[in-house]
């Protein structure tokens, strides 16, 4: 299954965190005029750090991280719908995102729990779209309730 917009943000922000921690590190190394401990210190530390950002697993779960986001920004841009589109056209552009998603829930099963998801809310999910009183989420409510 795709991992939640909340986990990917916190694996992004870990990422820029571990950025500017090793930038910063590596300008105190460079600027540092002293060949001591202190400086051998951070250089073990940016050692440690480079070692984990590189490691396969995380590369590899970086990698997943941004293939999902692509297909959930491709979900999200559909349903959008910011050039106003009919919704016959929207539908058509959710059937074609849909087989898509079941080709590739044939060699990744996380893709399964997504397409059942869509296929239980289908009748549901165009309304919106013939008829500009119904919003489009539930957000605005959500808010006001929270």
């Amino acid at each position: 299954m795709p991992l939640k917009r909340l986990e990917q943000a916190i694996i992004k922000r870990f990422l820029n965190r571990d950025r500017r921690v090793r930038t910063t590190i590596r300008r105190c190394v460079s600027e540092y005029p002293h060949e001591d401990a202190y400086r051998d210190a951070l250089c073990n530390l940016d050692s440690i750090l480079t070692s984990v950002v590189s490691d396969k697993p995380v590369k590899w779960l970086v990698k997943s991280l941004k293939h999902d986001r692509q297909i959930f920004e491709r979900l999200r841009a559909i349903l959008e719908n910011e050039d106003k589109k009919s919704r016959e056209v929207v539908e058509g552009k959710m059937r074609r995102f849909l087989s898509s998603l079941e080709r590739k829930a044939a060699t990744s099963k996380k893709y399964v729990p997504l397409i059942k998801q869509i296929k239980k809310f289908w009748s549901g999910l165009f309304y919106t779209y013939d008829h500009d009183c119904i919003p489009r989420t539930n957000n605005d409510m959500e808010r006001f309730i929270w």
